[in-house]
C-alpha cells in the first residue's frame, strides 16, 4: 500500500513507477543502453553526475562494466521519479569516488521527499546514508542506532 492505495489496484507498470527497485544486477532487454530509457527523460546531468559520458546511451550493453550497469540501473529507476527507491546494494561494484557520487544523489533524493530503503553490508555506509538502521541476524529484525533527522 502506498498512500492508501492498494497495489493490486493499479497495474504492475505503474506500480513500478512509484516504487522503484534497482537490485543488486540489474536486467537488460535491449541490446543498446539507450533502449532501456524513455526518449524525453533528461539523462545528461544525471550520466555526469554519476561518470559516465553522455554517449553511453549508444553503447551495446555487453561492453558496460559490472559498475557502469550498475550506475545505469540506478539512473534507469531515477528516470522514472519515483515515491519510493528500493535499492539492493547500490554501491557494491563501484570505487570509492562514485560510490561518494551514488550516496550525494541517494541523499538528494531522500531531501527531495523520496522514500528510500537501501539494503546493505557496508555498515558504515549505514550510518552515512541512514535515519533508521535495522540488522537482519538470524532471520529476525533489530533496530539500531541512525544519525537524527533533522525534520
Amino acid at each position: 500500500m502506498l498512500d492508501g492505495v492498494e497495489r493490486q489496484t493499479m497495474p504492475a507498470y505503474e506500480w513500478r513507477k512509484l516504487i522503484a527497485l534497482v537490485p543488486a544486477e540489474t536486467g537488460w532487454w535491449g541490446d543498446i543502453v539507450g533502449e532501456h530509457f524513455e526518449e524525453n527523460y533528461p539523462l545528461a546531468e544525471l550520466l555526469t553526475s554519476l561518470s559516465l559520458s553522455k554517449d553511453v546511451l549508444e553503447w551495446q550493453v555487453r561492453r558496460l562494466s559490472s559498475g557502469e550497469r550498475q550506475r545505469l540501473g540506478f539512473v534507469r529507476a531515477l528516470a522514472l521519479k519515483p515515491k519510493i527507491l528500493l535499492l539492493d546494494e547500490p554501491t557494491a561494484a563501484l570505487d570509492e569516488k562514485t560510490t561518494k557520487q551514488v550516496e550525494s544523489i541517494i541523499k538528494q533524493q531522500a531531501k527531495s521527499g523520496v522514500g528510500i530503503i537501501i539494503i546493505t553490508h557496508d555498515e558504515k555506509q549505514a550510518k552515512r546514508l541512514a535515519d533508521k538502521s535495522y540488522l537482519l541476524e538470524n532471520g529476525a529484525l533489530k533496530q539500531l542506532g541512525g544519525k537524527k533527522s533533522n525534520g
